[in-house]
């Protein structure tokens, strides 16, 4: 949603822990996604039922804030922030995966970065805003 925010000239919203969009999440790529899927269909027969915790790890770490800036910088559009100060009881101020497991089973790490996944994420909305914008 931050990279369709700045498409279309929203606002966006920090939610929670004093709206200053300080929570922090991991970032993961569709590609290494599918290649971890691919790995796992290869191995399905040696490796079974297996549950596992992965994401884009500490390396692909930021928070709503730095996302915000990378993509304001990017997008070259700078949107207006809502503050939200109320936090939800769900909602946790730090989630990363981590890839300990995948790794040491599939032998499989997350490769694209950020910065990339921003462009790929932001480049891939825009060609396609025809058919997105039915949909949001």
């Amino acid at each position: 949603m931050w990279c369709w925010s700045h498409l279309m000239k929203k606002k966006l919203k920090y939610t929670g822990f004093g709206g200053n969009g300080r929570q922090v999440r991991d970032v993961l790529h569709i590609d290494d996604l599918c290649q971890l899927i691919f790995l796992q269909i290869k191995k399905i027969k040696k490796i079974n039922n297996l549950t596992l915790s992965f994401g884009g790890g500490k390396a692909n770490s930021i928070n709503l804030e730095q996302l915000t800036q990378k993509i304001k910088k990017y997008s070259k559009c700078s949107l207006k922030i809502i503050k939200i100060n109320k936090t939800s009881i769900y909602d946790i101020p730090y989630f990363v995966g981590s890839n300990k497991n995948v790794f040491d089973i599939y032998s499989w790490k997350p490769k694209k970065k950020i910065n990339e996944i921003i462009t790929d994420v932001y480049n891939w909305q825009k060609n396609n805003i025809k058919i997105l914008k039915k949909v949001f």
